[in-house]
């Protein structure tokens, strides 16, 4: 468990993505993980008799996720983003966190980007971009 209450580690979180035939693909190849969320649509519902701008809150957005990964281009998760994004496939992720009661969200997504980069001296990455087109669903695994 965390030293802090309410945290969870980053440490031994896995990404796994349905390959719709025989399970699960995952990855521990990652870095770094943001996303789950973007602003909810602001709907303008002024009107003559308004003295303000009036808004009324649109429904929420999951947004992006993006994961930040080592490069390797014999990892099985790597080549189904690259097989999604080409054939451009929405599909049932699951985000297993080491900790917790509630440790696993499951979501669809497809991909929106999976870019490399690499500097000298150091090794390639790859960030994935996700676009969440459901809600985030937390679970005990």
């Amino acid at each position: 468990m965390s030293d802090q209450a309410d945290t969870r580690l980053f440490k031994g979180s896995i990404l796994k993505v349905d390959d719709l035939a025989s399970g699960w693909v995952e990855t521990g190849e990652m870095t770094r993980t943001s996303g789950f969320g973007a602003p909810a649509t602001e709907i303008p519902v002024s009107t003559a008799a308004s003295t303000i701008d009036e808004f009324r809150l649109g429904l929420p957005d999951q947004g992006e996720a993006t994961f930040e990964f080592f490069l390797d281009m014999d990892d099985d998760f790597q080549i189904e983003m690259e097989t999604m994004r080409d054939n451009q496939e929405t599909r049932t992720f699951k985000l297993v966190m080491p900790e917790g009661t509630k440790d696993t969200g499951t979501f669809s997504a497809f991909v929106v980007d999976a870019h490399i980069q690499g500097s000298h001296n150091g090794v390639y990455t790859m960030t994935l971009v996700l676009c969440v087109v459901s809600a985030v669903v937390w679970a005990t695994t």
